[in-house]
């Protein structure tokens, strides 16, 4: 008997126990959805009262996010600029840079072309002094030759041994003292003192050559009346 009693109090104790914790979970639970009902009407209340305040909270961030870009923006842009003007001092400067090597190259081709033609220049000076005084060299040998020549047309011509012996001696003479003396001149010959003739300064050698001339003319002359005689003979 005591057990089944103590049987029934545990059960009725149990089904207490259950009873108030049943009870405190909806008392719990009450509590929750009264605090749920009051918090959703106060946000009620507030959006009631205030209802732009989410429009400008979303649009806070949008402007926000705006500003960051123009920022960004704005940097990139003022780099590019820096760039910009950097590249543009590089190109200034270079091409500074060749303008004055084209103006350095231009002044150091202009001296080397100053240089040659008065290195050319000089060297011709020489050539055409040298190439006057050949041609006034040849000139007076052509004459004296042309002497020459006339002497021994005059030794040919005269029919007198006399006449002939005399023009021989004298173009023997005029030779023999040209050669001498540009050999001379030519530093071939050694240094004699010997005139060229109608040239060289020295009056008596000068007149001695007038002197030779008139005999060869006069013999000339004696050579063309013999023929003429002889012609008006025959």
């Amino acid at each position: 008997m005591k057990t089944m009693k103590s049987k029934k109090n545990k059960k009725n104790k149990s089904q207490k126990a259950q009873q108030s914790f049943t009870e405190r979970i909806a008392k719990a639970a009450g509590g929750f959805k009264e605090r749920a009902k009051s918090m959703n009407s106060e946000e009620k209340a507030e959006q009631v009262q205030q209802p732009e305040q989410p429009e400008t909270q979303q649009a806070q961030p949008e402007g926000g996010e705006t500003e960051v870009d123009v920022k960004a923006l704005q940097a990139e842009l003022e780099k590019a600029k820096a760039q910009s003007d950097e590249y543009l001092d590089l190109a200034q400067r270079k091409q500074a840079e060749f303008a004055n090597y084209r103006r350095r190259t231009e002044g150091i081709r202009a001296e080397a072309f100053d240089d040659g033609r008065r290195e050319a220049i000089s060297q011709l000076l020489p050539i055409v002094d040298n190439l006057e005084r050949a041609l006034a060299a040849a000139a007076v040998l052509a004459l004296l030759l042309g002497v020459c020549l006339r002497t021994l047309t005059a030794a040919l011509q005269s029919r007198d041994a006399l006449g002939r012996n005399i023009c021989v001696g004298i173009f023997a003479a005029l030779f023999l003292q040209t050669v001498i003396n540009l050999g001379m001149n030519l530093q071939v010959l050694p240094v004699i003192g010997v005139t060229l003739p109608f040239f060289s300064a020295g009056g008596s050698s000068v007149v001695m050559m007038y002197f030779c001339v008139g005999l060869v003319l006069s013999v000339g002359l004696q050579a063309r009346r013999s023929r003429v005689d002889a012609v008006a003979i025959l």
